[in-house]
This record gives C-alpha cells, structure tokens and sequence, in this order.
C-alpha cells in the first residue's frame, strides 16, 4: 500500500470524485488512527479529513465493503436522530472509495479533538449517557447490518493460543498462564450471559470509548469511526462503556461510573433488572477476547507497529480483567434491584 501523501493520483482521484475541488498540498498525516491511517486534506474547496483503510482490510470480500458502507449509513441515521455522529461524504453506497485495492473514506474536517483519560469529567459522562440513552432509543432498523457471531469454544482458541505465544517467545505468555484458570471461568459465564442477552438488541456504535467522541472547544462532542456498529443488548454497552469512561484501565473513579448510569436512566435509558449481573458478565468476556486479540497481535512477526500496539493493549487488558474481579461484585450490589436506592430507576 502506498501512503496518500506519496500517491498523488489516488488524492486526484479522490477530489475529482467527491467535487473536493484541486489539491493545494500533499496529504499530511495526522495521529489518530489506531489501526487505519488518517490524512488531513487542503482543497480549493476546504478541508478534509481521508480514511486510508490499512493494507490488511480484505477489500475483495463484499462483506467487508458492505459492512463500512452500512457503517456509514447507520452515522447518517444516528445524525439525522439528534446523535452528534460525524459521517463519510456520501454516506451510504458510494461512502467507500476503492482504487487499486486501496479503501478511502472521506469526512468533513473538524478541530475538535480526544480527551486523555484524565481530562474526562462529569461533564462529559453527563453527554455521553445522554447521548447512549437517545441512541438506544432510536430504535432504527438498518437494512444489512448484522449482529457479531460469538466465538465457538474460545476456551480452546485461547489455549491454542497461549502455545502458539510460547512458540515465539512472548514476553507476556507466563502472565496470561498464570490467570488462564480465571479466563476460561469468564469466557465460560459471558457464553452464557450473551444468550440471555440475545432477546433485546438495539442498533448502536459498538465502541464509544474516550477515543472515538471529539470534543470541540465549546465542549461539545462528536461521534466517529462508526465500523464497529452493530446490534447490542443496551445494559451490556452501558455497563461497558460506564466503566471505561469511568476509567477501569488506569485509575478506577467510580463516582463517575455512577455518575453515567444514573445519567443514562434519567435521559430515559433502560437498564432491565434481569440484565445486570449477565451484562457484567459479557463486558468481562470482552475484555478477554480483547486479550487474546492482542496477544495474536503481538506475535506479528511482519509488523513492528502492530507488534508494539498488541503488547500495550495486553498489558491494558490484563489490567483491567483483574480490577474488575476487585470492582464489579460491588458495584453489582449497587446496581441490584434489592437495592432500595436503585429500585425505582431500574426498569
């Protein structure tokens, strides 16, 4: 794959389809991708942020370019329904651009930016519940989007996996066997968990963390890099993305984990009583397959960049699979529906 800023006929082409007007300079990149690369694009008209999917999207499969053309489709929906969520010029399907195997998908430039995880207050987990609730409210119904598959036997997978880890020497593989006991019991219970959530899904992002909203300097956020929408049991994302928000990888704040669900419920969100404890049980599973992601990633031996990026998120997974055997049975407490002071809220 060549770079958009060393492929000029690719950023002409690009222009002349979406009318961007003439290139006034090369494409510069900018930080931000975690996996796709990201240019920021000066034209005649104005400015552009481009996608450059990475060199391992399989852009011969259909599925894969019917999926970021629903992808887009869905940002579109969200935005038409008061969800602050940014979307590809010509959102729907002639969102993705595909030119000698290479995938672009262009935006309209934004200054806004990602918080660090310690600057995110009560101010923005009081937005993004608000923002959850009225997404999961929405109720839309998106032609050609599809909910995950589970994995089969991820017991056995991760087993595979861990001895095909020691084969090439990872330097994490004797943490991760040390725990493995604790993660075949999670992935065991979020199996279980996930049917009893499979009756009530609704359509949203799929990964709304820190990363992925952009604040302007009003404080106001904005929505991006929908590829991971899909179908969801709203109490499982919630729950997931309460903790995350609230900071369960580096320095727990669990005032502000209370904080987002009592938001989510009193922005008219749903948390059903017989969801909770299974919810908790599926963001534990996620945080494991997560893990083992990661540590596939981190045994690359093509890649250097994607070798660097596995081991920083196995390390974070690591971290966060082990608070949430210390947090989660009190905040399950909390949430239960014996609880006088949460009774009331809870659906």
């Amino acid at each position: 794959m060549i770079p958009l800023d060393e492929n000029k006929d690719h950023l002409d082409a690009l222009c002349d389809y979406f009318a961007l007007g003439k290139r006034m300079r090369p494409a510069f990149s900018v930080r931000g991708g975690f996996h796709h690369f990201m240019w920021d694009v000066h034209t005649a008209n104005g400015r552009y942020a481009i996608k450059q999917l990475a060199p391992d999207t399989d852009l011969d499969d259909c599925d894969v370019i019917r999926h970021y053309e629903t992808a887009e489709s869905v940002s579109e929906a969200f935005s038409r329904c008061g969800v602050p969520a940014l979307h590809a010029l010509g959102a729907g399907d002639n969102a993705l651009q595909v030119i000698e195997n290479c995938g672009y998908l262009i935006y309209p430039w934004t200054n806004a930016r990602a918080l660090r995880r310690d600057e995110i207050d009560v101010i923005h987990i009081h937005q993004i519940a608000g923002i959850f609730a009225r997404m999961h409210g929405a109720v839309l119904k998106i032609e050609g989007l599809r909910s995950p598959q589970s994995e089969s036997d991820p017991e056995a997978k991760l087993e595979v996996l861990l001895k095909f880890a020691q084969s090439r020497n990872s330097s994490r593989n004797e943490d991760i066997r040390e725990h493995l006991p604790l993660f075949e019991n999670i992935l065991s219970r979020a199996e279980i968990a996930s049917a009893e959530l499979s009756s009530r899904k609704v359509v949203s992002h799929g990964d709304l963390d820190h990363k992925n909203v952009l604040w302007d300097s009003s404080q106001d956020p904005l929505l991006i890099d929908w590829e991971s929408t899909q179908y969801v049991n709203p109490a499982h994302e919630v729950i997931l993305e309460a903790l995350d928000w609230s900071g369960i990888t580096l320095d727990f704040k669990e005032n502000l984990f209370d904080c987002f669900v009592d938001q989510y419920l009193s922005a008219g969100g749903q948390i059903h009583q017989n969801e909770i404890e299974a919810a908790f049980a599926c963001v534990e599973g996620d945080w494991v397959n997560w893990l083992m992601y990661n540590l596939g990633r981190s045994i690359d031996r093509d890649d250097e960049k994607q070798r660097r990026i596995g081991l920083e998120q196995v390390d974070l997974a690591l971290v966060a699979i082990l608070h949430l055997q210390r947090v989660v049975p009190r905040l399950l407490s909390k949430l239960n529906p014996r609880s006088r002071a949460n009774v009331n809220r809870l659906k």
